[in-house]
């Protein structure tokens, strides 16, 4: 992926309001080094969408005030078409900001658009528009360009829908930290500290890291990261703590009405607590009543907020009367403000990953996921001069099933028979959507001869199974080939035709059962 840019243009323009300030006062604050950052950002959101979506081609837009120019600020695809700067007319601004969230642009749907976008035919070209609105004005647009209107479906375009408020989110608290930069190293500090976090480390590795930086950071006696249950919004959990966990301790949950917590998450820019007892509106600080039971005197507290709002708490409370000040707090803000940055990439990424692994229908990896998977396993295997058995299973006469019932029918049995073969297996082995009705499994650190009892209960399980749903009762039965590294191959491609081969050997026979060898008949 690559950025492109234009002389004299800053991201969202000049002159242009923005969250109750305007671009100029911005730029006072917003230096080379926070639009660089922005960037960065930008480009990890792109690159992210297209690896999970590679049948895209994901755009970048951001409006410039002062001449009405779409520029093009980043790509992510196979096949670049549009253009580096287009016109973008008020009626078009109109038209995507009036239809919510999200705009289709196809052939026949939008032509005088598509023709600013691309030099190209239009006729093979759908596209989904995305703005990002700031006080009610679009400023850029997310764009995804697939080749059918057809690719497009309500899981990615909900992904690409929240990518783009993640750009708008990011911008805003870049422009926040651009004013702290200018007074205090400790968001210089931050940020390094931050830019070296692995994005593929756990979401506790991450926290874990945050928190020590924090303990460098702050004078604090007790630090609590809360998060709200999205299933019940009036209580909370405690994430994690450093400090003193003698009263409340991780994942202890509690009930947010009348708690320091509740007044924080209400009072979004935070809250200074000089001392407890003098609190005459406050009911404890975890649980009602709790004040007096511990020695905790002062506190400074912020919401931390994500894509969807307020999602918890960060706060440091001191055994000290009126140890913190407005400057702790202004910090403590832009600390909690990236917390909930991350949390949400973790929580985009996450979401991201499993779109890109899991197969939509079974739960199943899908067939990319499983033979890295299986690559993996079987570099594993051979370092450790151990076994491994490859399982290739095929519902048998399963067009019918579809022909005489229908697809959503045909889903059912599909959901159900992974169901089955997932049960059937140890937690350490893997089983795949290897593609249509073929599935494939893995059995960890053993031989054929050891797996023979578990084919076979496999088998037989699935054809004593009653498909039954919506007054429709039919049985199925699946044929099975297995291979063995390093007997049967050394390779996932020798592995795989070993089994295939043989798995079609008991398709031949008439299927329902399972071969270890092609000339097992």
């Amino acid at each position: 992926m690559y950025l492109f840019y234009s002389s004299g243009e800053r991201l969202w323009g000049r002159g242009d309001k923005k969250d109750g300030k305007t671009s100029s006062e911005i730029n006072r604050y917003f230096h080379d080094e926070d639009e660089s950052e922005l960037e960065y950002f930008i480009q990890n959101i792109l690159e992210l969408v297209f690896s999970a979506l590679p049948q895209f081609d994901i755009y970048y837009y951001t409006i410039s005030a002062t001449n009405r120019h779409l520029y093009k600020r980043g790509f992510s695809g196979k096949d670049e078409k549009f253009k580096e700067k287009l016109f973008i007319s008020e009626s078009w601004e109109k038209k995507i900001s009036e239809e919510g969230s999200f705009h289709f642009l196809t052939h026949g749907s939008g032509n005088d658009i598509l023709k600013e976008l691309t030099e190209v035919a239009v006729d093979n070209i759908s596209v989904l528009v995305i703005p990002t609105i700031i006080n009610s004005e679009v400023k850029g647009v997310l764009i995804a360009s697939a080749v059918q209107f057809g690719d497009f479906d309500e899981n990615n375009k909900h992904l690409m829908v929240s990518c783009a408020e993640l750009i708008r989110t990011t911008y805003l608290q870049s422009v926040t930290l651009s004013y702290l930069r200018n007074d205090n190293s400790f968001i210089t500090q931050m940020e390094t500290h931050i830019d070296s976090l692995d994005i593929g480390i756990s979401e506790d590795e991450m926290l874990a890291s945050l928190v020590a930086f924090c303990e460098q950071k702050f004078t604090f006696d007790k630090m609590t990261l809360t998060l709200i249950d999205p299933k019940h919004k009036n209580e909370a959990i405690i994430r994690l703590i450093a400090g003193f966990d003698m009263d409340y301790g991780k994942n202890d949950r509690f009930t947010l009405d009348g708690t320091v917590h509740d007044k924080i998450i209400k009072n979004k820019n935070g809250i200074l607590i000089e001392n407890y007892i003098k609190e005459a509106d406050l009911e404890g600080r975890f649980k009602k009543g709790d004040i007096n039971e511990y020695q905790f005197m002062s506190l400074a507290g912020v919401a931390v907020s994500s894509n969807n709002g307020v999602i918890g708490t960060l706060s440091l409370e001191s055994f000290t009367s009126r140890r913190y000040d407005d400057t702790d707090l202004k910090l403590l803000k832009a600390f909690g403000d990236k917390i909930g940055t991350l949390l949400g990439w973790w929580e985009s990424y996450n979401h991201v990953r499993k779109t890109a692994t899991i197969d939509g229908l079974t739960g199943l990896l899908n067939h990319r996921a499983f033979l890295e998977r299986f690559e993996h396993e079987l570099s594993r295997t051979n370092r450790y001069k151990t076994n491994l058995v490859l399982m290739i299973l095929d519902l048998d006469k399963f067009k019918r099933i579809n022909d005489s019932y229908g697809h959503l029918f045909g889903d059912y049995v599909l959901s159900e028979t992974a169901k089955c073969l997932q049960k059937s297996v140890r937690n350490i082995d893997i089983v795949a959507r290897y593609g249509g009705e073929e599935f494939a499994i893995v059995l960890i650190n053993t031989v054929k001869e050891d797996v023979k009892e578990t084919a076979v209960r496999i088998i037989e399980n699935l054809a004593n199974y009653n498909f039954g749903k919506d007054d429709i009762s039919v049985r199925m039965t699946i044929s099975a080939g297995a291979a063995e590294f390093p007997n049967d191959g050394q390779t996932v491609r020798e592995l795989i035709a070993s089994a295939d081969e043989t798995m079609y050997a008991v398709k031949k026979d008439g299927g329902n059962d399972v071969y270890f060898d092609s000339n097992a008949a």
